[in-house]
């Protein structure tokens, strides 16, 4: 297996994991009622996730992850400010964080790993 392989298995992983789970919160969150931490800053950084997550995993699928396509480039860049964002508001104590919890906050930064593997296997490709 070489990196350009590896760097597809990651950045599909990376996006899987990033829409599904958000896809999730926001199912969880607005079924069967809608629950407090439903904020339209909450919503908009889940729809992001959604959207931006199956970008990378049509990077990924497509071989324009491997290449380092401007695609795969504006959606991981994208991604990775928006969870960095998450982490400070987390670690700073947000009135409403998106990461209200330590385990979102834990799979928050697995996320960014998978991103930053992701993004340094493109680079080495």
């Amino acid at each position: 297996m070489d990196v350009r392989q590896l760097d597809g298995i990651a950045a599909l992983c990376a996006g899987g994991l990033v829409a599904a789970e958000s896809a999730l919160l926001l199912l969880g969150m607005n079924v069967p009622t809608v629950s407090a931490w439903s904020t339209p800053r909450n919503v908009a950084l889940g729809v992001s996730d959604v959207v931006l997550g199956s970008v990378l995993i049509y990077a990924a699928l497509s071989g324009r992850a491997a290449a380092g396509d401007w695609m795969y480039w504006a959606s991981a860049g994208a991604l990775a400010l928006t969870h960095a964002f998450r982490e400070v508001e987390f670690l700073a104590a947000g009135s409403e964080p998106f990461a209200r919890s330590p385990a979102l906050f834990v799979f928050n930064n697995v996320r960014l790993a998978l991103l930053g593997l992701s993004a340094g296997l493109t680079l080495c490709g």
